[in-house]
């Protein structure tokens, strides 16, 4: 039988004559795949029904064509809702069939996917058939209160426990398929309850394609239209310049975070690329930030959530095939050199990875023995060893081009002042600002202590937050505003931002001068935020602070077609670094890797005011702290923490994050939408072999 493609409200436009069609009313099995617009929680997904091939007597064909696009709406057919992604996998399936879908669980498995969790993508998604039709209650069902919702949920779990113990034997057998339990319910409730005063149309919209199928054929396996082929100079594919910048925050001049930050040369690459205003890290750690930058792979997958951890040494990751490792695959030659991974050098390097590591030292030389931790208050930060080892600063007289730093960028700049037989991927890892901030004492002098504005500060500012946000806060801030060196730190903070802003210079001037200006993608990219003073002093925390990120990237003019919209170089939605290995892999024209958790979004590069209905989430899971997560739209940062608590700011009125809004009744609908882009699973605390057979 024929496919029909029908796509939106244009359903309208099927060509049919009522005198011409036949008066009997034919009724096959199909398979539809729907496209969702994914605006919202009720977002339409794919399922097996009956509906009519031909017009019934009498009937015109915009009134047949309203009729089928009802049932596929959900007013005669059925409408798969996805639920709040907190549930677990056999929960999902309890709710569809609480809300009368098909209920196998073969149905809901995705041909190419297997899992009902990838009906999160945007993607299009096909289903295998899985018997026969049910009826679909009507949406009144959803107009009961939250009290008689959860009477109701409460009542078919109980009938699902009695049946399958025994004590009853006439209960309806799918509730038996239910795997409902009482934790569920607060979110299926607040969940149903989000849904109860949408109008059957509204369901409508968010449908924007349908294609139909004959569920006797064999189902072709859907796939999305190529994005525009990349330019090419000579025949070459573009080269990718990655730079990435340690423990850089907002503190940038293009990006505001602090009023009085210098850095010229990375401001000059954002007036040139897209800079992303929104874009957040993965994890607010340099390994699992940067493992899930280069693996393409989130930290709730892969169980890296801490410092210690390498990824390779699991063996499902073992071999894995990182960002540089795809681009030599397709006949790329990888370089790098300084901390593009955890470290710049041994087994956290991945040496392996890249054709060759042009650099292995990190940072700028620190001041002689005598003049280190001159602020005095190493012996307050006893209780956090790391800390109290890295938190010094002060300027030092060592020529710039003597510290490592500089040194790694000059590596880069050679590397482009030559002629290279093949493509390349040229990995650039500049250390600062990471602590220690030791800088060449020119770049101090940049910023005057004496006029040293300090963050904004609430001293009451974590009364309204949960326990393990007030852990993360920690209270090692306090000794350093306390002690009257905050302004020191915060100037030592500028000081390193701007000779990390030097370094990147160095490489940016190399690669204006060479051949290669013109064939190169450059993207700019910080691991993570760093927080000085407002919450706390360090990263490893939810807020905005510490997992806001400058994230740029540069397209030359040669390279871009006609599809690109670049009247504005800013863009406002929010995206995560784990969507830069499928971003660059779609700028360069290189195949995807299919098993990449990131989304490309090479849509925004092309026009950063393209629409973008996905937020950014960040995940910060310490073994001692559980698992923990943010999610920021572009409106809300929402933060769930593993015990149950939360917060909620809106950050339009609110930027510095003072006023948590989650216990508020009124803000119950938000915080579920925002829910459901939490990680469905998250992989066991991965702490290496001896560790995890202690626990």
């Amino acid at each position: 039988m024929k496919s029909t493609v029908l796509t939106g409200i244009l359903l309208s436009a099927f060509a049919l004559s009522a005198a011409d069609q036949p008066k009997s009313i034919e009724t096959t099995t199909k398979i539809h795949r729907l496209e969702s617009t994914q605006r919202s929680a009720f977002d339409a997904f794919v399922y097996v029904n009956r509906i009519p091939d031909q017009p019934e007597d009498g009937e015109l064909p915009e009134d047949f064509a309203g009729r089928v696009y009802g049932r596929l709406a959900n007013q005669e057919g059925r409408i798969l809702l996805k639920l709040p992604p907190t549930m677990n996998r056999r929960a999902y399936f309890g709710f569809k069939t609480f809300l009368g879908s098909e209920g196998d669980v073969n149905v809901a498995n995705c041909v190419s996917c297997h899992a009902p969790s990838g009906f999160s993508d945007g993607k299009s998604h096909v289903v295998e058939p899985g018997g026969p039709p049910k009826p679909t209650p009507s949406l009144r069902n959803l107009k009961l209160n939250g009290s008689d919702l959860e009477k109701v949920i409460r009542a078919k779990i109980a009938a699902s426990t009695a049946r399958k113990s025994g004590a009853a034997d006439d209960v309806a057998a799918a509730y038996a398929r239910m795997d409902l339990s009482e934790t569920d319910v607060p979110d299926l409730v607040a969940f149903l309850e989000s849904l109860k005063d949408v109008e059957d149309g509204k369901f409508r919209d968010l449908i924007i394609k349908a294609e139909v199928f004959d569920a006797t054929q064999p189902v072709p396996v859907p796939t999305l239209p190529p994005p525009p082929a990349p330019a090419k100079i000579n025949g070459e594919r573009p080269n990718v310049l990655f730079i990435a910048v340690d423990d850089l925050n907002d503190w940038v001049g293009c990006l505001g975070g602090h009023p009085q930050a210098k850095t010229p040369n990375i401001d000059r690459l954002a007036r040139k690329g897209v800079l992303f205003e929104q874009a957040h890290c993965a994890a607010p750690l340099c390994s699992p930030s940067r493992t899930a930058i280069m693996t393409g792979l989130r930290p709730s997958t892969t169980g890296i959530y801490g410092n210690l951890n390498w990824f390779r040494d699991l063996p499902q990751y073992r071999d894995w095939v990182t960002l540089p490792q795809w681009f030599r695959k397709h006949g790329y030659l990888a370089w790098g050199g300084g901390k593009l991974y955890h470290q710049a050098h041994g087994k956290f390097s991945d040496a392996g990875a890249w054709d060759h590591v042009y650099s292995t030292r990190t940072g700028a030389l620190p001041p002689p023995l005598a003049a280190r931790y001159a602020h005095g208050l190493r012996p307050k930060f006893e209780s956090n060893p790391i800390l109290a080892r890295l938190i010094d600063w002060g300027p030092t007289d060592h020529p710039v081009e003597a510290n490592p730093d500089w040194q790694t960028a000059e590596g880069a700049a050679q590397f482009l002042r030559r002629d290279h037989n093949q493509p390349f991927f040229l990995g650039c890892g500049i250390y600062l600002p990471h602590l220690p901030w030791y800088a060449p004492r020119q770049f101090f002098e940049m910023h005057p202590i004496e006029d040293i504005e300090l963050p904004p500060f609430k001293p009451d500012d974590f009364d309204d937050i949960p326990p393990i946000g007030r852990r993360m806060g920690e209270e090692h801030i306090q000794h350093i505003r306390e002690s009257g060196k905050w302004k020191e730190a915060v100037q030592a903070c500028l000081a390193a931002d701007s000779f990390a802003d030097a370094c990147v210079g160095h490489v940016l001037n190399a690669l204006e001068k060479s051949r290669h200006r013109d064939n190169t993608i450059v993207v700019l990219w910080g691991d993570h935020g760093y927080d000085v003073g407002e919450k706390k002093i360090a990263k490893s925390a939810l807020w905005e602070q510490t997992t806001r990120t400058p994230l740029i990237i540069h397209v030359p003019e040669k390279l871009r077609d006609h599809s690109w919209h670049t009247a504005t170089s800013t863009c406002k939605r929010p995206v995560s670094l784990l969507d830069l290995y499928p971003t660059l892999l779609e700028l360069c024209g290189l195949p995807p890797n299919g098993r990449n958790e990131g989304r490309s979004i090479a849509p925004l590069v092309r026009n950063p005011e393209a629409e973008w209905p996905y937020p950014a989430v960040i995940t910060h899971s310490p073994h001692w702290l559980g698992n923990n997560h943010a999610v920021r739209s572009e409106r809300w940062h929402y933060i769930r923490y593993a015990d149950g608590g939360e917060e909620l700011y809106d950050m339009g009125g609110d930027p510095h994050q003072w006023t948590n809004l989650a216990r508020l009744p009124e803000t119950t609908l938000v915080k579920g939408e925002l829910r459901r882009w939490l990680p469905a699973t998250n992989a066991a605390h991965y702490r290496g072999a001896d560790q995890n057979r202690k626990q």
